[in-house]
């Protein structure tokens, strides 16, 4: 079966991580169901445009990141008292990364868009360098290096408020 035969079962696998994902970018759920809305209409529109299958993850990632970006591009401040009572729930690997849903908050609201995005990318949902490469489409060496000023970046963070 090929995944274009298949768009209800795309959704299902990807619509709540990808969710959970844009609501910790945006911290806002009316924002993030509308950005998820529209990943996905272009995920279905361009499916056939998918090259590789085995990419389908960081593929659908990286149209969201675009949707986010342009959005961010707008004008509109769109990260503000993220994770209120509507939050997406958490795994438990994740519970254990932060000691409180509000120092998560706390944490996130004080990095940039570029530095929230690497982290919750690799930290939240496990992908490897390679796949946040191939969904922001800059090298390997870069990520890491963004990767490792955020950790520095939570570091200080937490030693200055906690």
């Amino acid at each position: 079966m090929l995944i274009s035969d298949n768009h209800s079962l795309v959704y299902e696998v990807y619509s709540k991580e990808l969710y959970r994902h844009l609501y910790f970018l945006t911290g806002n759920k009316e924002l993030s169901e509308d950005l998820l809305q529209n990943t996905f209409i272009r995920v279905f529109q361009k499916l056939d445009q998918l090259k590789d299958s085995h990419k389908l993850r960081s593929w659908i990632y990286q149209i969201a990141r675009n949707l986010y970006f342009d959005h961010l591009k707008s004008g509109y401040e769109s990260t503000k008292d993220i994770l209120d009572d509507d939050v997406p729930s958490l795994d438990s690997s994740s519970k254990a990364q932060a000691e409180s849903v509000h120092d998560l908050n706390f944490i996130l609201n004080q990095l940039s868009p570029d530095d929230r995005e690497i982290i919750l990318l690799v930290e939240m949902e496990g992908m490897t360098v390679s796949e946040v490469s191939d969904i922001t489409r800059d090298s390997s060496a870069a990520i890491k290096s963004r990767l490792l000023r955020a950790r520095k970046k939570i570091i200080s963070i937490k030693n200055e408020s906690f």
